[in-house]
């Protein structure tokens, strides 16, 4: 009977144990599980304002293609203004790649007075020899107009 006691003791002390032990792993559990839900709780407003952010982009995003389409038909509304202006730009485009008077006057189907006007208001400020091209233009003008007011 003696043994039947030590034995029933020691059982009685294992589940003592046991349930001490049971609950310090409930109590770490918890602890895990609130762990858990406090992050859930953040990760779930990052996700948020993820959303919120990324809905901010697309419409940030659609107002830019609105612009774009704005500005590529205004582009194609100046492409097809009025041909002389067409003659214009290309000219000055002329200029900017070192043209000079006789070129935008023979390939750039310009006036003499119209392509040393352009050359004047767009060419290289340092370009002395279409300066002086353009001076004996003037000069050779300024000669022969006494000579054609003289004539009856």
């Amino acid at each position: 009977m003696a043994g039947n006691l030590l034995i029933l003791f020691f059982l009685v002390t294992m589940v003592i144990t046991l349930v001490m032990k049971l609950r310090a792993i409930g109590r770490r559990l918890t602890g895990v599980e609130s762990k858990c839900q406090q992050s859930f709780h953040e990760h779930d407003a990052d996700i948020g304002a993820l959303c919120a952010g990324a809905s901010g982009m697309g419409e940030h995003l659609s107002r830019l293609e609105q612009h774009i389409r704005r500005l590529h038909e205004r582009q194609e509304q100046l492409e097809m203004r009025d041909p002389i202006d067409r003659e214009y730009h290309q000219a000055v485009k002329m200029i900017r790649n070192g043209a000079g008077i006789e070129d935008l006057v023979s390939s750039g189907g310009l006036a003499r007075a119209e392509a040393e006007l352009l050359l004047m208001l767009h060419g290289d400020k340092g370009k002395d020899k279409d300066k002086a091209a353009w001076r004996a233009g003037i000069e050779r003008d300024e000669l022969e107009a006494p000579a054609a007011d003289s004539k009856p």
